[in-house]
């Protein structure tokens, strides 16, 4: 008869997420991930697998749960050009917080060597695909036309994961602002 697991596999996944968030998957090690999970070496490979694994599931969970938050506000049905360019400057300001200075997990990982694995890119491929389409449903709700809403919001997501990695830099506020300004021009329909 197995033992009852001793720890929440959901809250687990969560520290796993922010750790890897923080460190990449090559500066965290598997007792890393035990430390912060509050889970047993064994517990957590019974229930996740191996590093590898584990981060694949990691950014699952991290698009499941961490983006749909900070893009809630594309979901509104009265959304204007204006609003989307409010979404997109609240993230400068995030950027110039601690927690907002380790970028997006995803974007993190589009950049290193991980993006190579099959599982992991398309997780990414994924993520990007699907903040995508969210940028193009809100566009068209803010009065671009379909074809036109496509094409600007892959412009989006392409530039929200430049600022995410500028972020990760020690650029200035006002070189993420300028960035972001340029950005919000392409915005007007």
């Amino acid at each position: 008869m197995p033992r009852p697991r001793s720890f929440d596999p959901d809250q687990a996944l969560d520290r796993v997420v922010d750790v890897f968030w923080r460190n990449g998957f090559a500066e965290t090690s598997y007792d890393d991930l035990v430390d912060a999970s509050g889970a047993s070496r064994r517990g957590l490979y019974t229930a996740f697998g191996d590093k590898h694994a584990l981060f694949a599931k990691a950014l699952a969970r991290y698009r499941q749960c961490v983006v749909p938050e900070l893009f809630a506000g594309l979901d509104d049905p009265d959304i204007t050009v204006a609003d989307i360019a409010a979404i997109l400057r609240r993230f400068a300001t995030l950027a110039a917080t601690p927690a907002g200075r380790r970028g997006c997990l995803m974007a993190n990982t589009a950049a290193s060597d991980m993006a190579f694995d099959p599982a992991v890119g398309q997780e990414v491929d994924r993520h990007l695909r699907q903040l995508s389409e969210r940028f193009a449903i809100a566009l068209r709700r803010a009065g671009h036309r379909p074809a036109a809403a496509k094409r600007l919001a892959d412009y989006l997501t392409g530039a929200l994961q430049g600022l995410f990695v500028l972020v990760r830099t020690n650029v200035s506020r006002a070189f993420i602002d300028n960035y972001l300004a340029v950005v919000s021009r392409q915005l007007e329909p």
